[in-house]
């Protein structure tokens, strides 16, 4: 799915067309459902998935003999050690892990070596002009079966903020999937066919439901009258410290206090919509509150609480604004000496290229995690 007008929206660091993933009807089924393809493809060539197994350490294993008629050196065997006292050995090992759990594995600095290492912990993060980083990056949902930005304002995409009162709330209508009644009526078991709304013509739109995002942000910076606007939802009781997920429902007490106090500030920031369209006060007042609220709180390196385990953190990948000067000595020094320019720090931190080569620090060791990505500023 493309959507061409969502980098209108937000100036950095949406260079480029949102693309969403969607099944054959156009419903949101999220980055989930390209793991589990990658996972099918994985398990059919005969791997196996084996969950909740922790990396606690990681080794070159000793090598096997050869005659000695064999001129190709061995590559690296790597033994990996996990929580539960279960060891595996594999001469190619990708680990998808966030930097602060890479760097909790016991022996991962001596086996990727000095070089890849000081690539792998370099966190520069030059954001342009006056944007910074929070403590966190968080996002929150409302899952409304009532969704009235849609049914009543006709509202599928665009920005709106008020981030100087609790609870803070910063929109992007068009990320939560809402889904509208064709106008058809129930079919012959009761049921009604339910449609994303740009797939249903607008006077048809009478009945929708569907998830807001209510707040979205990690690197902006909050508004004089309310400096600890991010803060407010790290703040809030989560249901496990190493776990960023937590949902509030509108039947308990908690959840009744917080779905409530962001479906009253949503209805006074979509005063003036209202008006326009006509909606009375007493409809106004008639809208549910959302059933539920998801909140999600990533913390990073260098912000995590004393119970965050790190294994699930906010993305840190690196971010530049300098290519010409190269990166800080810190990152790493180029093969041949002087600054390490980001493309070839890529290399170095994932073991592609050159660095995949027989003899170089970490052969067969390679990470995939956004913390390894790079951006320009």
């Amino acid at each position: 799915c493309h959507d061409d007008d969502v980098r209108k929206e937000v100036a950095w660091p949406y260079e480029l067309p949102l693309m969403k993933v969607v099944d054959f009807q156009g419903r949101h089924v999220g980055y989930g459902a390209a793991l589990e393809a990658m996972l099918s493809r994985f398990e059919e060539a005969g791997g196996i998935l084996i969950t909740g197994a922790r990396l606690a350490r990681i080794s070159q294993a000793t090598p096997r003999q050869q005659s000695s008629a064999v001129k190709v050196p061995l590559q690296p065997v790597w033994r990996l050690g996990f929580a539960d006292g279960r060891d595996v050995t594999s001469a190619m090992v990708l680990l998808n892990l966030p930097r602060p759990a890479l760097k909790r594995v016991e022996g991962a600095e001596q086996a990727f070596g000095k070089e890849r290492w000081a690539a792998l912990s370099c966190n520069l993060r030059e954001f342009p002009g006056t944007l910074k980083e929070g403590a966190t990056t968080t996002k929150v949902y409302a899952v409304y079966e009532d969704a009235w930005w849609v049914s009543r304002l006709g509202i599928l995409r665009g920005l709106r903020e008020n981030l100087t009162t609790a609870p803070p709330v910063s929109i992007h209508y068009h990320d939560g999937e809402v889904l509208c009644s064709d106008g058809s009526g129930p079919d012959i078991g009761g049921s009604l066919s339910w449609r994303p709304p740009r797939d249903v013509a607008g006077p048809l739109r009478q009945q929708c439901k569907g998830v807001l995002q209510v707040f979205y942000r990690h690197a902006q910076s909050c508004p004089a009258q309310f400096p600890d606007c991010m803060a407010y939802w790290g703040d809030l009781h989560r249901n496990n410290a190493s776990d960023p997920v937590t949902v509030a429902h509108s039947s308990d007490p908690y959840g009744q206090t917080l779905t409530h106090a962001i479906h009253a500030k949503l209805l006074q920031m979509h005063a003036v919509d209202f008006k326009a369209a006509n909606i009375s006060s007493t409809d106004i007042a008639a809208i549910a509150p959302p059933k539920e609220v998801l909140f999600s709180v990533w913390y990073h390196e260098g912000t995590l609480p004393s119970r965050d385990q790190g294994l699930l953190t906010g993305p840190q990948d690196l971010i530049y604004n300098d290519h010409a000067a190269g990166l800080p000595e810190a990152c790493g020094e180029a093969d041949g000496g002087g600054p390490l320019q980001p493309e070839a720090w890529e290399e170095r931190a994932l073991g592609l290229g050159s660095w995949a080569s027989e003899g170089r620090p970490g052969q067969g060791l390679h990470v995939v995690n956004n913390d390894f990505a790079v951006t320009k500023a």
